[in-house]
């Protein structure tokens, strides 16, 4: 199996790490964006980063990405394309979750989607569970400066779904 990242919204991830998976997009009606039904994610963790967006989790101003590394199965991929970065799809029983990683205080570009406040009824909740109270930090002093950890290196100025298109 290889190496993939899927970069995602904050509203996703109690229900993904709760059931270990990942669900395909496949329904214009609850809001997915697709071209093909499947998971999305990338070999690179840097087009992957494009599409987790940027949330301002704990009302502080401070905005925070988060990308789950993945191994999934080639010989299942269902499409291959170059969208300003490789996007592959795959079914969902061809994909299993490996990690997580997250950007902390990643602000989005000019034009960039982001989420600038936490609203706990658009997450997604795992089965059983009851939505919790949203968490907020009270720090009000200045953030200290953070080590770039490199994560934008070799990343085009534009996310992927903006640039031209070339897939198979």
């Amino acid at each position: 199996w290889e190496v993939a990242f899927h970069g995602t919204w904050w509203y996703s991830v109690w229900s993904v790490l709760e059931s270990g998976v990942l669900l395909e997009s496949h329904d214009w009606g609850k809001g997915h964006d697709f071209w093909e039904p499947g998971v999305y994610c990338s070999p690179n963790r840097s087009t992957a980063r494009w599409y987790a967006r940027p949330h301002n989790l704990f009302a502080d101003g401070v905005y925070h990405r988060i990308i789950f590394e993945l191994r999934v199965d080639p010989e299942r991929r269902k499409r291959h394309r170059q969208r300003g970065g490789v996007q592959w799809v795959f079914p969902t029983s061809a994909v299993s979750l490996r990690g997580i990683w997250v950007q902390v205080n990643s602000p989005p570009k000019i034009g960039e989607e982001r989420i600038n406040e936490w609203d706990p009824a658009l997450e997604a909740l795992p089965d059983g569970c009851k939505a919790v109270p949203s968490t907020t930090n009270p720090r009000t002093e200045p953030w200290p400066e953070i080590e770039d950890e490199r994560w934008n290196e070799d990343e085009d100025s534009l996310p992927p779904q903006l640039l031209g298109s070339n897939w198979s």
